[in-house]
């Protein structure tokens, strides 16, 4: 974040009128300012060295009082987890370095998150690893004429993100351990494109030329909106936000929905609904932030799977709900310290294995 954007959001912290998720981000920050050997300062040291960054930071907010309680912040997104019926672990005087250390022992093997990673699969199936952080399809590929009906694929693997850019300005967003499919070149009628997986879509408004999204069993129907859609094939359901616009989401069964922004299509194996959702909750992902709700813990670790790229080996998952915001740019073993500190599960990794101790 740029010194406006965090001005911005420390005006709003102060004023509580900030978002769970801009919370998370102002928290996220500040923990990444540095202070030196955070777990192996005394209680006092670890104050004094708090009070420099966040005196420094006063300085340049200009704001001339002390608004934000230093603690509140210091409960950051990347060391928060809500389990049930609520807890926060917080870098405070609570801290016990030792539980730290033994969590630590625990988990063996050390993983990095993920990262903008993705291969390029073009209509002969010639691929190529991706560089950079955005993927720009501006014109058709100079082997196929605008008659030929060659497909193109961005695939992002596990522990890969990226952006694409269609032919025609639309800008699409890839989770990880997914994939997009799209034409050499569009036809006359529509813009039909087939998604595996998650991804946000910002689509290019073309009157008489819609925007289709074909996910599993599922359709998407759209003129020029902004949604996001998740449709892995592990999960339950397949779930369709709109955040601006109007879309059209239908099964294969042919039941159809009209969302509006704010709404959320849930299309499940014997029927289709919709639902009021936060759209800043859903899109956390594209922010940078794994977002659970009421999310079980299966569903949790599916998450942590993909974005991790490690196997789940957990011959029966325990029916816990959680709830909470973590940052996705954490090393796993944080993430299951977190965890371990609030639900009393015992994790571990063993060749890139999730496991669970008794």
């Amino acid at each position: 974040m740029d010194k406006h954007q965090i001005k911005e959001l420390l005006r709003k912290y102060e004023n509580g009128t900030c978002s769970e998720l801009e919370k998370a981000q102002l928290e996220t920050w500040y923990l990444q300012q540095p202070i030196p050997d955070k777990l192996n300062l005394t209680t006092s040291e670890l104050d004094a060295e708090l009070n420099k960054v966040w005196d420094s930071l006063e300085k340049e907010h200009k704001a001339g009082h002390r608004g934000i309680q230093r603690r509140k912040l210091a409960i950051a997104a990347s060391i928060l987890f809500i389990f049930g019926m609520g807890f926060y672990y917080a870098i405070d005087n609570n801290i016990k370095k030792r539980s730290i250390n033994e969590a630590a022992e625990r988990i063996v093997v050390e993983v990095d998150p993920g990262k903008n990673k993705a291969i390029y699969i073009d209509p002969a199936g010639k691929r190529q690893i991706l560089q950079g952080e955005i993927f720009v399809a501006l014109v058709a590929n100079e082997n196929f004429s605008s008659s030929n009906t060659g497909y193109n694929t961005i695939a992002t693997p596990r522990g890969g993100q990226y952006e694409v850019v269609l032919a025609d300005g639309t800008h699409v967003w890839l989770n990880a351990a997914s994939s997009l499919k799209y034409p050499n070149t569009f036809n006359d009628v529509d813009r039909t494109v087939e998604l595996t997986g998650e991804a946000y879509f910002e689509v290019k408004h073309m009157p008489g030329k819609p925007f289709m999204v074909v996910s599993q069993n599922q359709t998407i129907k759209v003129l020029g909106t902004h949604f996001n859609v998740n449709s892995y094939e592990e999960e339950p359901d397949i779930k369709t936000t709109l955040l601006e616009g109007a879309v059209e989401v239908s099964n294969d069964r042919g039941e159809s929905i009209l969302l509006r922004p704010g709404e959320q299509s849930v299309n499940a194996a014997d029927m289709i609904s919709k639902r009021k959702v936060s759209v800043d909750d859903v899109l956390a992902w594209k922010s940078g932030f794994f977002h659970f709700e009421n999310a079980s813990l299966e569903t949790v670790l599916n998450q942590l799977s993909r974005w991790y790229d490690v196997e789940v080996d957990i011959k029966e998952i325990p029916r816990k709900k959680f709830n909470g915001i973590l940052p996705k740019h954490v090393k796993l073993s944080q993430i299951f310290t977190m965890m371990e500190k609030t639900s009393g599960l015992k994790f571990k990794v063993e060749e890139r294995r999730i496991l669970m101790e008794n």
